[in-house]
């Protein structure tokens, strides 16, 4: 079994628009809502004053909801910025969605326009990470290689909703082109969307939103075929938040962004106090870490938080067994990392753990 590898470069700064470039089919967020139909995109008049109103019919119902993610993740019409800024932070986001949800379905806060609060900035990134798969693979044969690359979400907090605009680079290079896309299992096209855009397409859009939440965890948002020319070496693939163009002409929408389950109360400054009808109901967002692999202890391929017997017993499993791969991607049980999983790796483990013998390596980072 070959291994390939991976590696990410760090996340860029927060303020990236996340709109899609080329008509993609409609979002079907929200289940409840799907049946619903959207308004047109032309001949907007101004808000009627609603706050929340992003339709512009005089009041705030579900149509609003699916009229703002249809806007973020569809190309969708624009909505008027003083109806749909309904966090008062200065900026129509996916914090925005989830603001109206709770407002609509769980009776939570009203929307509230007045531009109150600062622009919206991201909490310590260390909530939420975002990896890829390992190294494109070589391949001396065919002039091109296609490969499927999963990105994979590790959440330590429930998340209502996410925007990730990324760009898939192999060896340093854009994707030449993206064929199939699928979301990875933990997700429905009733909740989430993934879709490529550019020319030729070399990023993908994954949204999420949900009445519910996702819990915490390690998921894979997508498996994404890239292509590239064939190359002799094997090549890192690389993700890195990029921008996308506003639509119709309006506003730049959004940046990688994640909504968190939690509440935090306003920020407060010298003339700048909290709203006491919102108190502490403000969502909190995050900016996702990109980072080289989803391998956080290097051996520990049953996801434990520790490397123990029990890791040796599923690598014996697997290699002589056929039995469930390991976690959290199957690259993990390469223990010495060269490039195969065969009994070698089963005894570098044994001597790790019983023997003091040398540490596992990272197959994403210490590949031979």
């Amino acid at each position: 079994m070959a291994i390939q590898v991976c590696s990410s470069s760090h996340f860029e700064p927060f303020g990236h628009v996340a709109r899609l470039a080329t008509r993609k089919p409609h979002l079907g967020l929200l289940s409840l809502l799907v049946a619903l139909t959207l308004h047109p995109a032309q001949g907007r008049a101004a808000c009627l004053g609603v706050c929340g109103d992003v339709n512009n019919l005089g009041t705030v119902t579900s149509l609003d909801i699916i009229e703002l993610i249809d806007y973020i993740y569809s190309e969708g019409a624009s909505p008027v910025p003083d109806c749909a800024d309904v966090d008062d932070y200065l900026l129509t986001s996916a914090r925005d969605i989830v603001w109206m949800i709770n407002y609509v379905f769980k009776a939570g806060p009203p929307p509230d326009c007045a531009p109150q609060f600062p622009p919206l900035t991201a909490n310590p990134n260390n909530a939420y990470i975002v990896s890829c798969s390992p190294n494109f693979p070589a391949n001396t044969i065919d002039p091109n290689t296609t490969f499927p690359v999963e990105v994979f979400l590790l959440a330590t907090l429930p998340t209502h909703a996410l925007t990730l605009p990324l760009l898939i680079s192999v060896g340093g290079s854009p994707a030449a082109s993206l064929g199939a896309i699928s979301l990875g299992s933990d997700f429905t096209t009733a909740t989430s969307k993934v879709a490529a855009y550019g020319s030729p397409p070399n990023s993908v859009l994954f949204g999420y939103v949900s009445n519910g939440s996702l819990g915490g965890g390690l998921y894979t948002l997508a498996t994404i075929d890239v292509t590239m020319p064939s190359s002799a070496v094997m090549r890192p693939i690389t993700i890195d938040y990029t921008t996308m163009p506003p639509f119709e002409g309006g506003m730049h929408i959004n940046y990688p962004l994640l909504v968190d389950n939690t509440m935090i109360t306003p920020p407060t400054s010298a003339g700048l106090q909290s709203d006491p009808t919102q108190g502490a109901a403000i969502l909190n967002a995050w900016e996702p870490v990109l980072i080289d692999c989803p391998i956080l202890v290097k051996g520990d391929i049953n996801v434990s938080g520790t490397v123990t017997s029990a890791d040796i017993i599923l690598l014996v499993n697997y290699v002589f067994k056929s039995g469930p791969e390991p976690e959290p991607i199957v690259e993990a049980g390469d223990i010495n990392c060269n490039g195969t999983i065969t009994s070698a790796d089963i005894i570098a483990l044994v001597n790790f753990v019983f023997k003091s013998g040398p540490a596992p390596c990272n197959p994403c980072t210490d590949m031979i």
